[in-house]
């Protein structure tokens, strides 16, 4: 078994943040980390590309001028277990990852767990998948799946 050596990817890197005894640069820091996410670009597109699913609720962002049935949709359903959500957070997330793939990102507002028990939120999502095929976005399945820092993108 042959082990590599560490790589720079495998350094932590620390940041200070203040000098000694600066107090309140670090409360200033925590504050900026705490409040909330960051605004979207103002050339942000947040008009619909597709008519939204009908029974499947969402938000539309679009870091592209790219028509969505020539170009594809992102399809974002967020993390949480299926239990809880952050929308500020969750529009973000799917700019950037407009921006990333080229395409509008669909942003999914699944019902969430325990009002709605598994396999509600599941059922939603396979839900806005066909809702795309039906309207004609061309087909190529990517799953992205995280654990904590880890993200994995698979076809």
């Amino acid at each position: 078994m042959s082990v590599l050596p560490p790589s720079d990817r495998d350094r932590l890197t620390v940041n200070r943040i203040t000098g000694p005894g600066d107090m309140s640069a670090v409360r200033a820091a925590i504050m900026a980390m705490t409040a909330g996410p960051p605004p979207l670009p103002a050339s942000a597109g947040l008009t619909p590309p597709l008519p939204r699913a009908d029974s499947v609720p969402g938000q539309w962002v679009n870091a592209t001028e790219r028509p969505a049935v020539d170009a594809g949709v992102t399809l974002y359903a967020h993390g949480g277990g299926f239990e809880q959500r952050n929308p500020g957070f969750e529009q973000v997330m799917a700019y950037r990852l407009s921006a990333a793939t080229g395409r509008a990102a669909w942003a999914l507002d699944y019902r969430l767990a325990p009002a709605h028990p598994f396999p509600a939120a599941l059922d939603d999502v396979m839900t806005a998948y066909q809702s795309l095929l039906d309207r004609g976005c061309p087909i190529q399945l990517k799953v992205a799946s995280a654990w904590c820092a880890d993200l994995r993108l698979e076809e």
